[in-house]
């Protein structure tokens, strides 16, 4: 359980579309293969796991899929998740997570993945108070994987818990398995290489795990409702 321009819509992208068409093509790359196989393991992998997409918005940064809590979680606040609840897994939209110019992205980079996530997490909410197939559902749930060691690795975690996400005051995740988790990490390297190439220049392959919840409550009233009029910085 972290440059095109996702949000555009009416008549700028009609001309962005416009002007992307008259632009030569150029001659496939090698590699290109390769991208496009990753992006159709991906698909089947998604379709595999129930991943769906829940909201028609081409700044969305998440989909979903429905799963059970591998094991209670307790929650600073006081919640409790017990074990095989339903929950709900967030998972990159990798087709729209901005673009990094450079290695690893930037301030500016950063700025558009906040609103994105933001505006994904206003979807989100608003899916939750109308859906009543998630009426059962206690929590999302977003895994991070993580450098293994310096600021970046908590930098993430600052991230999730301005914007009310909680890390579990105890062990929450199922028996480890060292080499799904390698594969895992593997893989998750291949979709930064195939989807958005400078982060992955600097992404690297050994990372650890780490888990963040929010609950439906705080979900709900931090970016459901009356909330979603309200500024970004009031819900971070």
């Amino acid at each position: 359980m972290w440059a095109h321009v996702n949000g555009m819509t009416g008549f700028g992208a009609v001309l962005l579309r416009a002007r992307d068409s008259l632009r030569p093509q150029t001659p496939e790359s090698p590699i290109d293969p390769l991208r496009a196989a990753v992006r159709n393991l991906d698909a089947r992998l998604r379709r595999a796991q129930g991943v769906i997409e829940y909201a028609r918005d081409d700044a969305c940064l998440l989909r979903i899929s429905r799963i059970g809590a591998p094991a209670q979680v307790r929650l600073p606040s006081g919640a409790v998740i017990a074990k095989g609840e339903a929950v709900i897994a967030l998972h990159f939209w990798n087709e729209h997570l901005p673009r990094a110019r450079r290695r690893g992205g930037g301030f500016a980079w950063a700025r558009v993945f906040r609103r994105q996530m933001v505006r994904s997490l206003v979807e989100l909410a608003r899916r939750f108070e109308s859906d009543p197939g998630l009426a059962e559902v206690k929590a999302v749930r977003a895994r991070l994987r993580l450098r293994l060691a310096g600021e970046a690795r908590s930098s993430p975690r600052k991230v999730g818990s301005r914007m009310g996400f909680e890390r579990a005051v105890e062990n929450a995740r199922a028996p480890a398995r060292p080499a799904h988790d390698f594969l895992e990490n593997f893989w998750l390297l291949a979709l930064a290489w195939t989807y958005n190439r400078a982060c992955a220049r600097r992404a690297p392959l050994l990372r650890a795990c780490d888990d963040l919840w929010m609950t439906r409550a705080t979900l709900i009233q931090r970016y459901g409702g009356g909330a979603a009029a309200r500024p970004d910085r009031d819900r971070s």
